[in-house]
């Protein structure tokens, strides 16, 4: 768990970093897309009055105005349906498919971290309610080696 815990450390601080640096980008951005908006809004205006105020010699006002109208609706359509149709791509798709496959690996290495605190604590809980049942089987096994080892020995020097 400990070699975990840097890694998630250092990739939380990056993130939050690199979060803060593309929101001040995206923020100032969007400022000055709503000036060029608003700039670009002005200019159809006095597109639009150019044009109603052309086709007026050709024709009676209303109809300037309402061919102007409807050619502003086309325009407005078209750039909704490319804006609907936009995705984040392949690249995105991608992306979130590592980070996907990061956060499975942390989620083994987590699961596999307590699954070992879980035996660890399993075993001093053994190990406090019976100790000499616990350490027993790991001392007996070579203290009996040991005295078989003996007799074995005494039983062959005897004959």
């Amino acid at each position: 768990m400990r070699s975990l815990g840097r890694p998630i450390s250092v990739l939380l601080r990056t993130e939050h970093l690199l979060t803060r640096r593309r929101m001040a980008v995206a923020r100032n951005q969007i400022t000055l897309l709503i000036c060029a908006a608003l700039a670009a809004g002005m200019a159809l205006i006095m597109l639009n009055l150019a044009a109603v105020f052309g086709l007026r010699g050709v024709m009676p006002p209303y109809w300037a105005a309402l061919i102007v109208a409807a050619a502003d609706l086309v325009v407005a359509g078209v750039i909704a349906a490319i804006a609907l149709n936009m995705s984040a791509g392949p690249e995105a798709e991608q992306a979130a498919g590592i980070r996907e496959q990061a956060i499975r690996q942390i989620e083994e290495e987590v699961d596999t971290t307590l699954t070992e605190i879980r035996e660890v604590t399993d075993s001093v809980h053994r190990i406090a309610r019976n100790p000499l049942g616990t350490v027993a089987p790991s001392i007996l096994g070579p203290l009996l080696a040991k005295l078989l080892d003996r007799s074995e020995n005494e039983d062959s020097d005897t004959s």
